[in-house]
């Protein structure tokens, strides 16, 4: 597939996938947004023709360059060239998969070449004999003796060589230096790595081709052969590889006249990760069983070189990851409330736990008047960063409205059209709002998707279900009406709100906690805010026991003092 690979500036570093019609540019909208304010909005466009694909400047400001040539009309790209736009600059790519490669961009293809299954194969090596030192026969014979130093000698040293590179496009690049350096016959070879530890498929990372820097085109490599390498891990010396009349006119394919390969596994800790080949087209210098003891050992260290680089890229990522992680859920609690709020006569309390880093639960406190008080408990559906992300855009949107409506059901709608004017893809939240007049003790609420509050009324000795008139999520249906639930605290009263990570939690069983719990919580023991709060987070501990938390889990509890 083809890309953009960023070089400089403000894509530094990126990759995007290249495909019919994407436009280059500063709106939010672009396939590929470049944040820099001296480029357009929509700058330039890529469109695919029958015969490739192809740059266009759309009339922006500053204007867009390809090889540093103006483009002032639909100009085509080929593999290599590069594209700048203002300070942004990028390297189009049309071939996938080979990183590292020179600039002839030439690529490794696996085929069936029809190979004489009597002598294509002259011999094969296995690693594990040639590492258990030299042979009898070699301890007899200084001159042999002497040959198996000297291959120990360059295993050795390119071993040390390369075994404190950590970049594995740099490591690789290294090791087919050196390759080409140790086998002066060589005329050209490749590195192919598999595409994931899951899949067998092979990917060429690294292709050099000696003295031939403007060649284009594919090195087609018999699939038996690298079959042979994968499945049995050995070391393959063949002669004649590609004689084969098939690909004497395709135009696609390099023809290279292989007359000698060598091509041995890369294998660390039991796990095949790739092979090596070094092809020759000289038929006075054809490569020996020696030639390939050598590759298959200098293969066996650069297998955990490469290993080795792999791993140490996975542990950066990760390291990467936790730090933004970290970041976001810094981010994330500065959207939480730091304090309940003090007002006379009543309690507020509040518990928030996530399931991961980062949750989509959230819940506030909001004074939208000196005579109102909001309480808002909401879930954005998922989990994780983006979960977070909408949670951070909700919250906000949510302080916003409830300044200017005093009803939780305009409040609730006026959210909802934010967000389905602008949606998140297809996430939505579901949320109770809660409008408090401290001073009348009346209290209204409204319900968006999610489950209803509980309210204890220990005067009357009942507990029932508030906001009951359940609406729909917000971000689903544009234009939906909520309905909303008054009434007036009295003393004693207590009310619990929840997301549905409390209902939900779940055991080793696989029962859910569940609303009849949640009722039977508060409806037993002392009707303070705190004591119903800490009762509820007491009986879904002893309900999931030892079971990890599967969800975000947020409450909050309010009542008269």
């Amino acid at each position: 597939m083809a890309k953009l690979v960023g070089t400089a500036g403000p894509v530094a570093g990126k990759e995007f996938p290249v495909s019919d019609g994407i436009i280059l540019g500063r709106a939010f909208d672009a396939n590929v947004r470049i944040d820099d304010l001296s480029v357009s909005r929509h700058h330039a466009k890529i469109t695919q023709t029958a015969r490739g694909f192809v740059l266009n400047d759309l009339g922006s400001s500053n204007g867009t360059m390809l090889n540093g040539a103006w483009v002032h009309a639909p100009t085509p790209l080929r593999d290599g060239d590069n594209i700048q736009i203002c300070q942004a600059m990028f390297t189009f790519r049309e071939r996938e998969g080979v990183k590292g490669a020179p600039d002839h961009a030439t690529t490794v293809v696996l085929r069936d070449v029809g190979i004489q299954e009597q002598n294509d194969i002259i011999s094969t090596v296995d690693i594990r004999q040639i590492l258990t030192g030299p042979s009898a026969s070699e301890v007899a014979d200084p001159p042999a003796l002497y040959d198996a130093h000297q291959r120990l000698k360059l295993v050795v040293e390119v071993s040390n060589a390369i075994q404190t590179e950590f970049d594995l496009d740099r490591l690789l690049n290294g090791i087919m230096e050196r390759l080409f350096r140790i086998f002066p016959y060589a005329d050209h070879g490749f590195i192919m790595l598999k595409e994931s530890e899951e899949s067998d498929d092979l990917v060429a990372k690294v292709v050099r081709v000696r003295g031939s820097q403007e060649a284009r085109g594919e090195i087609a490599f018999s699939r038996r052969i690298a079959e042979e390498v994968m499945k049995r891990r050995v070391g393959v010396l063949s002669a004649n590889a590609l004689v084969d009349g098939r690909f004497a006119q395709a135009a696609s394919v390099v023809n290279f006249r292989i007359r000698s390969i060598m091509c041995v596994p890369l294998v660390a800790r039991e796990s095949f990760l790739g092979l090596i080949s070094i092809h020759t087209q000289r038929p006075d210098a054809r490569f020996t069983t020696q030639d390939l003891e050598l590759l298959t050992a200098l293969a066996n260290q650069a297998a955990f070189a490469i290993a080795n680089a792999t791993l140490h890229q996975r542990l950066i990522r990760q390291q990467r990851i936790e730090r933004d992680l970290l970041l976001a859920q810094q981010v994330q609690h500065s959207f939480l409330p730091d304090k309940v709020p003090q007002v006379p006569g009543m309690t507020f309390c509040a518990s928030y736990r996530v399931a991961m880093e980062v949750g989509g639960d959230f819940y506030d406190f909001i004074h939208s008047a000196p005579s109102r008080l909001g309480v808002v408990v909401g879930d954005v559906a998922g989990k994780g960063v983006p979960a977070a992300l909408l949670m951070a855009r909700i919250t906000s949107d949510v302080r916003f409205f409830a300044l200017a409506e005093p009803q939780p059901c305009d409040i609730l709608h006026r959210v909802n059209s934010s967000l389905t004017e602008r949606p998140a893809g297809d996430a939505f939240v579901t949320m109770l709002y809660v409008e408090i007049e401290p001073q009348t003790r009346r209290v209204r609420i409204a319900n968006a998707g999610h489950p209803p509050a509980v309210l204890r009324r220990v005067a009357e000795g009942e507990v029932r279900e508030l906001g009951a008139g359940v609406g729909f999520p917000i971000g689903v249906m544009p234009g939906a009406e909520y309905e909303q639930e008054e009434f007036v605290l009295t003393p004693g009263d207590a009310v619990a709100m929840f997301s549905d990570g409390v209902t939900e939690a779940m055991n080793s069983r696989g029962e859910t906690f569940g609303t009849e719990r949640v009722r039977a919580a508060v409806a037993h023991g002392p009707s303070h805010p705190e004591a119903v709060l800490e009762r509820l987070l007491a009986d879904i501990k002893k309900h999931v026991g030892e079971t990890p938390q599967s969800d975000d889990l947020t409450l909050v509890c309010f009542g008269l003092s």
